[in-house]
């Protein structure tokens, strides 16, 4: 199984999840956003992805600008 996570910020990754997930052999694939990393174009490959919190907000696209990017990736994901 392949999971995608992205992550927002450095201290808030799935934790706990994350250790279960790894005892059951899921394959994890972690997208820092917050440091520029891009989410991959096909998200096909993927079986399922978390979206992890952060200290911004939604609208808040003026000061982290990837959120556009990866709004615009979830809406293609449905």
């Amino acid at each position: 199984m392949e999971i995608l996570v992205l992550q927002h910020i450095n201290i808030e990754d799935p934790g706990y999840i994350k250790d279960l997930m790894i005892k059951d052999g899921v394959n994890i694939t972690t997208i820092e956003l917050d440091v520029g990393e891009k989410i991959p174009n096909n998200l096909n490959f993927f079986d399922g992805m978390l979206c992890m919190g952060g200290p911004m907000d939604t609208w808040m696209e003026k000061d982290y600008p990837w959120l556009i990017e990866e709004k615009k990736k979830l809406k293609s994901s449905l």
